[in-house]
């Protein structure tokens, strides 16, 4: 998985794509976690969480929030318009 780094003048800081962060001080080869407190909140309407449930859903992980036939009323209303 990826990191985005940011380097700083005495260390670099390292986000990965799951969320962890390190701490790397410049001349050091080892980095240390970096413990925060994490607040599930909606950022954004939570659009990458239901984006990441409906990948889910259809991997067969889980219900789909909607389905195809619920959805056509929603063309018939757009259609309507």
């Amino acid at each position: 998985m990826g990191k985005m780094l940011i380097e700083g003048a005495d260390a670099v800081i390292a986000l990965s794509g799951d969320g962890e962060i390190t701490l790397r001080g410049h001349g050091c080869n080892d980095s240390q976690s970096v413990p925060y407190g994490w607040r599930e909140h909606a950022f954004g309407g939570d659009c990458v969480y239901a984006l990441q449930r409906a990948a889910a859903a259809l991997r067969g992980e889980g219900p789909l929030e909607n389905t195809a036939t619920d959805y056509l009323v929603n063309i018939a209303i757009e259609e309507a318009l």
